[in-house]
């Protein structure tokens, strides 16, 4: 539809996010939350660094950007770590581990890439 009506979409389509807005998004799943915090990393520092500071204010001493789930480390770094996995994040997925480090040009879903 984009390239019907002459309309470029929103870079971030083709770097692998499906929805565009907060960065990261409380919403984002396993796969894009991996390409973030491979093709973003600042992004996850900066989330990292306000998680460190909303925790030495808190009365628990404890905060999450993402919802805290049963047995998942608490933060964001340890969901990162279980962008990396397969299914049922109790290994390491040896393809993604590859692709951290190899940033492809495109990850659309949506097949935005020439």
């Amino acid at each position: 539809m984009h390239r019907k009506h002459g309309i470029d979409p929103n870079p971030l389509y083709k770097l692998g996010t499906g929805q565009v807005g907060c960065m990261p998004c409380i919403n984002c799943n396993k796969a894009e939350l991996f390409e973030i915090a491979r093709r973003f990393p600042k992004e996850i520092a900066r989330v990292a660094e306000w998680e460190r500071i909303v925790k030495m204010a808190s009365k628990r001493q404890a905060a999450t950007f993402f919802p805290t789930a049963r047995n998942m480390p608490a933060g964001i770094d340890g969901w990162v770590e279980w962008s990396k996995t397969v299914r049922g994040g109790q290994q390491y997925d040896l393809l993604k581990a590859f692709e951290f480090d190899n940033v492809p040009a495109c990850s659309s879903a949506y097949g935005l890439c020439e």
